[in-house]
């Protein structure tokens, strides 16, 4: 019998193997979601015929309830492959409420034969048939030969330049859904995978089945640490002790098990990671990478790398080490390579067109492929590189649309092809705080911070998070509008008076962050002044004809007298510094126009400004703890603000007329959520707003095809 000819679609560009669950656009891969692999598929089977929601809801997803929202998602990312759009479609047709049709010209290619039709033979023009007997011989040995030679040559060309093809994504599930926040590093050995949970407000080492399930508390004594890596062959993770982010603290090696950690003699890190048999450490302290022995003796420099490192990964077989560098300046961190012996620096991310969300980075145990999270315009990509048969080069590049979310933290499986992920849904919810001190949701369903509100209360403006748009609506949420773009973050809106303009701050990349103003119903930005430096923090005047900002002053590592004050004539452009101002940020006019009230670059008081007088005094300080945002009450009476310590934090007011402070909420055990900082605000009717963590961080595995 002949085997079953394997069906292969073409349309336009595009050519779509089934079996191989791949499609390709000009011979070169293109990613799809399983799902909507599937979907297409599907439409591609039944062409021309109409193929319901019901019934691609039961084929594709035969066992599990899913909305119809989640097909209309999934084929919006098929239109957007295959570039179309749902009111010009060249290949879907939406039948409103009914379901989609192919609509494209399709030809079926079989076993590489188009309609079942055997490609004509290729002859070589020129070449006459060899005559027979002994004379030709050796010239039709000849001749047979130097096909042959071409061949090989040919063949070993294609070995080496042909054009690698892109993994493919085959599934991605979660294994965990305890809900406690985790974070990396990811550490995966034959049985569990290994990560790091806050739990009671203390972060503790847990432990997952490579195939799902609840995480397992490990005990680590001392507790609290933050582990870094595990070594397979010594059976031991390295951990720092507990301290601030990106401090140099003492390293730990222990075992997972009894969860016994013993002190690495005279290394205080940033991040470390095991050789990959074990016999070695590498780590970093500040911008400078050592290698020493398991008990910290024989420490040497490798290199310096030029920013403070974090997120040291180790090749398999001991050849690359890949990290992330922080630079000081505002720019965006980047993920790096070189060799272990601290030669062939390169900048991963000046590879790449998009930016590197979070530089964390996972190889493949036979070190032929890595792979990082990427974002663009807050859309979220698993990338990396397969490495190159011969060279040091970082090789071919590939790109996935995995559907996966943000992703924290990467793994590889070992023995496999499957990557362990730790996804992040970020939001941020708001709640408000009423008379008898209980938390409300406000505004359910937006994920955002520095909500402004209009002088009449029936408009508000917000920045979503984390994608960082600017948005207005109604209180009830409807009329909702967006103003900007996520490629240029909004922050920190301010309503004019009457109500018809927006003014917020902004940046262009790592550009300085400026004042903008937009109309409430949309259009160009208005830069506000043309000032070189960093603005931020824009306040209306009363009358709304002035304009009041800051510096932003941690840009500049928060130096003394960095953030003067300034004032803007909205019409003429006029700009006016005021007095005694420097060293002072985040500026609040009073509703009533007689106050200006700013913080301290070091965030202990608050100064009051009287524009009666021209002088300041001081309104509330020092202070215990840091002060986050201020607010004023609608009378002007009282400036309400926050002071917080770690995830702690409590809300004060202080009376203008006679300088007193009194509490007004302190939170319970969950804390307030930080985004810049510890947002916080007032609503229109003066009842605190503030925020809540309710991102999503749980523990992915993701299947791919490694060709």
């Amino acid at each position: 019998m002949q085997p079953t000819p394997k069906v292969i679609y073409e349309f336009g560009p595009f050519r779509l193997d089934p079996q191989r669950h791949a499609l390709f656009k000009t011979g070169q891969p293109v990613s799809l979601p399983p799902k909507a692999f599937d979907i297409l598929t599907l439409l591609l089977e039944r062409r021309d015929a109409l193929v319901s929601k019901t019934d691609l809801l039961s084929r594709i997803w035969p066992h599990a309830f899913v909305e119809e929202n989640n097909l209309a998602q999934h084929v919006s990312l098929l239109r957007k492959t295959l570039g179309e759009t749902r009111e010009n479609p060249q290949y879907i047709e939406t039948l409103p409420r009914i379901g989609y049709r192919f609509i494209g010209e399709v030809r079926e290619v079989q076993d590489g034969r188009e309609n079942g039709i055997s490609p004509a033979a290729v002859l070589l023009p020129g070449v006459a048939a060899p005559e027979s007997g002994p004379r030709r011989a050796n010239l039709h040995r000849t001749f047979l030969l130097l096909p042959a030679a071409a061949l090989a040559l040919a063949g070993l060309g294609i070995f080496l330049f042909q054009r690698t093809p892109a993994p493919v994504l085959l599934n991605h599930g979660q294994l965990t859904h305890d809900g406690y926040p985790k974070y990396g590093p990811l550490m995966a050995d034959s049985e569990f995978v290994y990560f790091t949970e806050i739990r009671n407000g203390a972060r503790v080492l847990v432990r997952v089945p490579a195939a799902g399930g609840d995480p397992f508390v490990l005990p680590a004594d001392p507790p609290d640490l933050q582990a870094l890596d595990l070594s397979p062959a010594r059976g031991e993770i390295l951990a720092l002790q507990a301290g601030p982010t990106g401090a140099e603290l003492p390293l730990f090696a222990g075992n997972a098990s009894n969860g016994k950690y013993r002190r690495v003699d005279g290394i205080q890190a940033n991040s470390a990671a095991w050789s990959p048999g074990g016999d070695r450490i590498f780590y970093a302290r500040g911008a400078k990478l050592y290698i020493a022995k398991p008990d910290g003796s024989e420490s040497r420099q490798l290199m310096t790398a030029g920013g403070r490192v974090a997120w040291l990964v180790v090749s398999p077989g001991g050849r690359w080490l890949t990290f992330e560098i922080h630079r000081d300046s505002g720019s965006s961190d980047e993920l790096w390579q070189a060799r272990t012996d601290g030669t062939q620096m390169q900048c991963i991310s000046a590879e790449l067109s998009t930016a590197v969300a979070h530089p964390v980075a996972a190889w493949t145990p036979d070190a032929k492929y890595l792979f990082f999270s990427e974002t663009d315009e807050s859309k979220f990509w698993l990338s990396g590189f397969k490495r190159p048969r011969f060279g040091s080069g970082l090789g071919t590049r590939f790109h996935l649309n995995s559907g996966l979310l943000n992703v924290t933290a990467l793994a590889a499986a070992i023995g496999g092809s499957r990557l362990f992920a730790i996804e992040t849904l970020d939001r941020m919810g708001i709640f408000r705080l009423d008379k008898s001190s209980n938390l409300a949701p406000y505004m359910r369903g937006i994920s955002a911070d520095g909500l402004a509100f209009t002088r009449q209360g029936d408009w508000v403006a917000y920045a979503t998070y984390p994608d960082r748009r600017l948005m207005r609506s109604r209180l009830d949420g409807s009329s909702r509008l967006q103003l900007t773009s996520p490629s240029e973050p909004a922050l920190m809106p301010s309503w004019s008076p009457d109500g018809s303009r927006i003014a917020y701050m902004s940046r262009s990349g790592s550009g300085p962050w400026k004042i903008f103003l937009i109309s409430k119903d949309g259009g160009k930005p208005e830069e506000l002044s043309p000032s070189p430096e960093d603005q931020s923090t824009p306040t209306w005047s009363p009358g709304g004809s002035s304009i009041i900002f800051a510096g932003a002053p941690w840009v500049k590592g928060f130096a003394p007298n960095s953030t003067p004050i300034q004032q803007v004539d909205v019409q003429t452009k006029r700009v006016t510094t005021l007095p005694d101002s420097a060293g002072l940020w985040s500026p609040r006019w009073s509703p009533n126009g007689k106050y200006l009230v700013a913080e301290t670059l070091d965030s202990q008081r608050l100064l009051l400004f009287h524009f009666s007088t021209g002088a300041w005094s001081t309104l509330a300080g020092p202070q215990k703890e840091v002060i986050g945002y201020t607010s004023w009450s609608h009378d002007s009476r009282y400036v309400y603000f926050n002071r917080y310590a770690h995830q702690r934090g409590s809300i004060y007011r202080v009376d203008v007329r006679t300088g007193a402070t009194e509490q007004v909420w302190a939170s319970d055990e969950q804390g307030m959520a930080a985004t810049l900082g510890q947002w916080f605000a007032l609503a229109p009717d003066d009842s605190p707003l503030l925020l809540r963590d309710t991102s999503v961080h749980e523990l992915f595995a993701v299947d791919l095809h490694l060709p």
